[in-house]
């Protein structure tokens, strides 16, 4: 979905124009990213207020204040350990939080709403990032698509482990004879089972599809280049040169010779 842009590869092939180079699909793709990861980060919030025990209005003031979503992931990690949440559930947690998962779709989904078109005719574009560093992002319709489906699918583990979170802050604010104190133990139960199976979903998702070879990137730089060429050749003849006008032989009025 994202590699390191070598310099020795050159297969430019795009107009410039995004609607010209990219299709409607693809379009709608980089769309849905866009709008799904914020969805992710609605669920990231929500873990934050339930691991922290800070009202909405409160958390979200310390969760806008708080530079880089880096520092409010560890902030969930030991909150969620604080309340006691049990260890296989803290320990997929910590790992879909992490740089390998989280930290990685968010990179993906950096790299395709910060992409430029590059080579647009096989969904290559190209992001700009830190200190002058380049990389190749794959904006095809189905690596959009599937980038779509892991973002999805970790929103709903996450959601899940919002849940184990409440159920575990309820049951800490009850007596052990509480009567609703099972309740949120029974709520607690399943949320955690339904987390495990969240995360086994996303496993099987199938993989983010890898880069076309450079052959096949240099091919289809060709390919287009020689389309443009032959699509703007008849605007590029000169103009018929206008033909000198050619006058029509002069009359000759004969006269005859006078008379001797």
């Amino acid at each position: 979905m994202k590699r390191p842009f070598a310099f020795k590869k050159t297969y430019p092939a795009k107009i410039g124009d995004i609607k010209s180079d990219f299709g409607p699909e693809q379009l709608a793709g980089i769309g849905a990213v866009a709008m799904n990861y914020n969805e992710l980060e609605a669920e990231i919030f929500a873990l934050f207020m339930f691991a922290t025990g800070l009202n909405p209005n409160l958390s979200l003031e310390v969760f806008t204040r708080i530079n880089g979503v880096d520092g409010i992931v560890e902030i969930i990690k030991k909150g969620a350990n604080l309340l006691g949440i049990t260890t296989p559930v803290q320990t997929e947690l910590n790992d879909a939080l992490g740089k390998g998962i989280f930290g990685l779709l968010k990179q993906y989904r950096d790299a395709v709403v910060h992409a430029r078109a590059y080579n647009a005719p096989l969904g290559v574009g190209i992001r700009v990032g830190r200190q002058a560093a380049l990389f190749e992002v794959l904006l095809t319709k189905e690596a959009l698509e599937i980038l779509y489906e892991h973002i999805s699918a970790l929103r709903l583990e996450l959601r899940d482990a919002t849940y184990v979170l409440l159920s575990e802050q309820k049951i800490k604010e009850r007596m052990s004879d509480d009567p609703e104190r099972e309740l949120y133990e029974s709520a607690r139960a399943m949320s955690s089972a339904r987390f495990l199976e969240h995360r086994q979903k996303r496993q099987s998702l199938r993989p983010l599809p890898e880069f076309p070879s450079e052959l096949q990137l240099q091919q289809a730089r060709d390919n287009w280049w020689q389309e443009q060429t032959a699509w703007q050749m008849p605007s590029m003849q000169p103009l018929a040169q206008p033909q000198p006008r050619r006058s029509s032989p002069a009359q000759t009025t004969l006269t005859e010779p006078p008379h001797s």
